[in-house]
């Protein structure tokens, strides 16, 4: 079989010094070795590349995942903040709404108040 350059190429055998590639074209046992290790690196480099893009891919999306719990943990804890100091605000207004109906209590019994003065308004709603 004719090759380039001269070469001819042996019919494909196991044990040939060259290699017949799909385009007719042989190589010595020199040029298919460095040929060979051309491939191989390039392979390498190429799965090395694909390894590294899937790692990125995971670190990146596992990245992106844990800045979503970290916002999400932020609002639960100013969540909970928020209860408490309203939990905090509701403890005063009862307390305020029992000193003021004590307070208008007193003063409907009290001689400071006139005696055909309007009572004092009730409290609304009240749960005590």
């Amino acid at each position: 079989v004719a090759g380039v350059a001269g070469l001819t190429c042996p019919p494909p055998q196991s044990s040939s010094t060259s290699v017949r590639l799909e385009l007719g074209v042989c190589l010595s046992k020199e040029a298919e070795r460095k040929l060979l290790t051309w491939e191989s690196v390039h392979k390498e480099n190429f799965l090395l590349a694909q390894a590294r893009d899937k790692r990125d891919s995971d670190s990146e999306r596992l990245k992106r995942t844990s800045q979503k719990v970290d916002t999400a943990l932020k609002q639960l804890g100013q969540i909970r903040e928020y209860d408490r100091r309203l939990r905090g605000l509701e403890r005063e207004v009862q307390h305020c709404s029992r000193v003021l109906t004590w307070m208008a209590e007193a003063l409907s019994h009290s001689a400071l108040l006139p005696p055909g003065a309007p009572p004092p308004p009730s409290p609304t709603g009240s749960k005590d």
